[in-house]
C-alpha cells in the first residue's frame, strides 16, 4: 500500500495542500474579459505616458477617512486586477474631484468590471496607474463579449 505525500503551503492560519493550491493558482491566472477598444491592467505599463482605457475588475477600493454622509474626504483609489488577485493597476480620485462621484463610489464600482481612461503613469511605490477628475471617466462595463 503506497501513501500518498503532499506538501502543505501555510497562507496565514490555514493550510492548503500543495495540489490543490496549484489548481487554485491556475485558475487565478484566467484572462478577465476582453473589452474592445481597451487595454488590460496587465497590458499598461507597455503604454506609459499615453492616455489609454484601461479596463478589469475592480477588486478593491481604498480611502483614508469618511464624514457622516459618507463623503469621501481624501484621495480615493480603486484597485483593478484579475478576481481574487493583487492589485496590477489603481485609479486614483484625487481629494478635489471626488464630491463630483456617486455618493457611495466604492460600492458603485467594487466588484464591477470597469474602465478607467486617462494617462497612464507610475507612482512613486512604482505601482501603474491612472489618476481620474471626473465620472466621466470611469465606465461600467455591463455587456462583456463572450469568450
Amino acid at each position: 500500500m503506497r501513501l500518498a505525500t503532499f506538501t502543505i503551503v501555510y497562507l496565514g492560519i490555514i493550510a492548503i495542500p500543495q495540489v490543490a493550491f496549484t489548481q487554485y493558482a491556475q485558475v487565478l491566472r484566467q484572462p478577465a474579459p476582453t473589452v474592445p477598444n481597451s487595454i488590460s491592467p496587465l497590458e499598461a505599463h507597455h503604454h506609459i505616458g499615453e492616455h489609454q482605457r484601461v479596463c478589469g475588475f475592480a477588486v478593491d477600493s481604498y480611502t483614508a477617512s469618511t464624514n457622516d454622509d459618507h463623503r469621501i474626504h481624501r484621495p480615493a483609489v480603486i484597485y483593478l486586477g484579475e478576481k481574487d488577485t493583487m492589485s496590477e493597476f489603481d485609479i486614483l480620485i484625487p481629494e478635489d474631484s471626488i464630491a463630483s462621484f456617486p455618493k457611495r463610489w466604492y460600492n458603485t464600482y467594487t466588484g464591477k468590471t470597469i474602465c478607467a481612461s486617462g494617462q497612464l503613469e507610475i507612482r512613486p511605490s512604482g505601482a501603474i496607474g491612472v489618476t481620474i477628475n471626473s465620472p466621466n471617466q470611469l465606465e461600467i462595463v455591463t455587456n462583456l463579449p463572450s469568450q
